[in-house]
């Protein structure tokens, strides 16, 4: 009997201490609790840091912060995602007690998908992630006795970003352009001959006219991978070696002439003659 109640105690003992152990295990830190808990409000948007725009409650986006959004019974919030961006996937802490449906509006590049949320009572409280192909959406969902209709975003980031690389690409095309001396297209010249002592130069231009005032050769993309020949001019019996610039394939030369050559080497020579205007 002794040695029953012995064993008993020792596994009451046993049961207690294991039980102590998970409570100090699992019971969390009120420091770091109450650290987790500043850094979820600091990095929380709420209504008054958003801006309205026809009736809409629109967010900053900003990537891992949360975004409140306040829903009532019987009535729907439409979250309204970017344009274009491809809905992946949907998550909520409570999908019980919350109704959630998706759809498209639009088409082709007017294509949005929508998530809509509605909670089946007040008082309650979850949290939703939205995925998509370009952003991750977190959702702090509030059933109250008010509602916001309409939640969408602003993304100022990708629209800097876009607006740079147009800026880029409209530099370069300006740069790639050529700019005629006279700036009218009447007064070119293409009476001009090319012809060359072999056919199987890479280099071999595939136009040359001028302005009134400065002379384009138009080289072939080819070029680009050979050697680039240089320009000699006419002068009387003597040639001389001038300056251009070469601009999106083009030799531009800053004068007129009748006559040039192109070179490579001594042997390689296309010559380039005026013959009208």
């Amino acid at each position: 009997m002794k040695k029953g109640l012995l064993i008993l105690w020792i596994l009451l003992l046993s049961l207690c201490a294991q039980y102590v152990w998970a409570e100090e295990t699992i019971a969390p830190d009120p420091l770091e609790r109450k650290a987790v808990k500043e850094l979820v409000e600091d990095n929380t948007q709420n209504v008054r840091d958003a801006i309205s725009k026809n009736g809409a409650v629109v967010y900053t986006y900003i990537p891992n912060q949360l975004f409140r959004v306040y829903c009532q019974e019987e009535r729907l919030v439409d979250i309204q995602l970017q344009p274009g961006e491809e809905l992946i996937y949907i998550g909520g802490g409570d999908t019980v007690r919350w109704v959630v449906d998706k759809e498209i509006s639009g088409s082709g590049a007017a294509k949005q998908w929508h998530v809509y949320v509605k909670p089946l009572k007040a008082g309650l409280m979850t949290n939703f992630v939205i995925n998509t192909d370009k952003h991750t959406y977190h959702l702090e969902l509030i059933a109250t006795t008010w509602y916001t209709p309409v939640i969408s975003w602003v993304y100022p980031q990708e629209e800097k970003i876009a607006l740079l690389r147009q800026k880029a690409e409209e530099k370069k095309r300006e740069e790639e352009s050529i700019v005629l001396g006279n700036g009218t297209l009447e007064s070119l010249n293409f009476g001009y001959i090319i012809t060359a002592k072999s056919k199987r130069y890479s280099w071999k231009p595939k136009m040359v006219f001028d302005d009134g005032l400065k002379t384009y050769i138009q080289m072939p993309v080819e070029m680009r991978s050979s050697e680039a020949p240089a320009l000699f001019i006419k002068e009387g019996k003597e040639l001389v070696l001038v300056n251009y610039r070469v601009k999106n394939n083009y030799y531009i030369v800053d004068r007129l002439f009748n006559e040039a050559e192109l070179r490579c080497g001594p042997k390689q020579v296309i010559y380039i003659k005026k013959v009208s205007r």
